[in-house]
């Protein structure tokens, strides 16, 4: 699959941050950007924070990949966070009470020394 298109990657200060390229997480976004990005941990980076400045829809499929991210990291003995997410999705994230569970940053300096 042609992951180029729904995420971009860097490393910074020992942290993989990806940036999720397309507006909707779907159902078949969601296969390709949890592909992508477990492909690109399981390199050594499983200090992941996951840019969503791009994000204006999330479907339950996409907060189930969310989900299941952070869990892979947490296996890994890694770190999951988000961030540069609209107030809309954090109003979802909220509410279902995974704002709990998922750590939310306010920006990529933020999210980098959360998993640092």
């Amino acid at each position: 699959m042609e992951h180029a298109s729904f995420v971009s990657t860097a490393t910074v200060k020992g942290a993989l941050v990806a940036r999720i390229e397309c507006n909707s997480v779907g159902q078949r976004e969601s296969a390709i950007l949890q592909e992508a990005l477990v492909e690109a941990a399981e390199n050594g980076h499983w200090r992941l924070a996951v840019d969503m400045t791009n994000v204006t829809i999330l479907t339950s499929v996409g907060i189930g990949m969310l989900i299941t991210l952070h869990k892979k990291c947490h296996e890994h003995k890694g770190k999951f966070v988000i961030f540069g997410i609209s107030p809309e999705i954090v109003d979802l994230l909220r509410l279902t009470r995974l704002d709990k569970l998922l750590k939310i940053a306010k920006d990529r300096d933020a999210a980098v020394k959360a998993v640092a």
